[in-house]
């Protein structure tokens, strides 16, 4: 049987490309597993799993209806821990508005975690060119922190970009988002340039980090 506290990871294709089991790490393959839960669901695109701590909890793929979430998410969450203004709103709004009249979703995609019906997270990957990717819109509330969901989400991010070919992750952060900069280290990215810039009202020292998918590359 399998294991009681699953994750599972959605894709906008319509098929489950992978099954995580917590406990063991280990991804199941099996063809008539995925079948069967597949027909328990009732539905190709999306699967769910209760978990008695977590509730359920799935990563799936952005829709328009969820602009709205990732624009005010942002916003608030940042303005709250970190003081920043209505420009980083702009800013996230822009994002969203040129991710979605771009539309290539062979090589961008946002995906939205969701736990008991309501969205909890994001993580956006958008092309830099046809051998880089940027790792962008990440975010994970803190109401649902310490439960590995950001993890997820950028490894999701990873093997996405794994599958559309290209060869390097880029992200820019900042100093000051201490959880999020372990993350990225802890998935194999390094830190490439530093600057200070005056962003979102704040003086703030930007950085740079890569992950390289090339065969033989230090990567997850």
């Amino acid at each position: 049987m399998l294991a009681d506290n699953l994750f599972f990871l959605i894709m906008h294709s319509n098929q489950i490309n992978y099954f995580y089991c917590s406990r063991s790490r280990q991804a199941l393959s099996k063809p008539d597993e995925m079948t069967s839960i597949l027909k328990s669901s009732g539905k190709s695109d999306t699967v769910t799993v209760k978990d008695q701590k977590s509730g359920e909890t799935m990563i799936r793929s952005f829709q328009k209806e969820d602009a709205s979430y990732i624009i005010d998410s942002h916003y608030e969450i940042y303005n709250r821990e970190y003081q920043y203004d209505l420009s980083f709103r702009a800013f996230i709004e822009r994002s969203i508005s040129e991710f979605m009249q771009r539309s290539d979703y062979s090589k961008e995609h946002i995906w939205i975690l969701e736990r008991d019906g309501q969205p909890r997270g994001a993580v956006g990957i958008t092309k830099v060119d046809e051998q880089v990717a940027q790792l962008r819109l990440f975010l994970v509330d803190p109401k649902v922190r310490g439960n590995g969901y950001g993890s997820k989400l950028i490894w999701q991010a990873i093997d996405f970009c794994k599958k559309a070919s290209y060869q390097t992750v880029i992200l820019w952060t900042n100093t000051d988002l201490k959880e999020a900069r372990r993350l990225y280290e802890k998935h194999g990215f390094r830190l490439k340039e530093t600057k200070t810039q005056t962003l979102s009202g704040q003086e703030l020292i930007e950085e740079r980090w890569e992950l390289s998918l090339l065969p033989g590359r230090n990567h997850p």
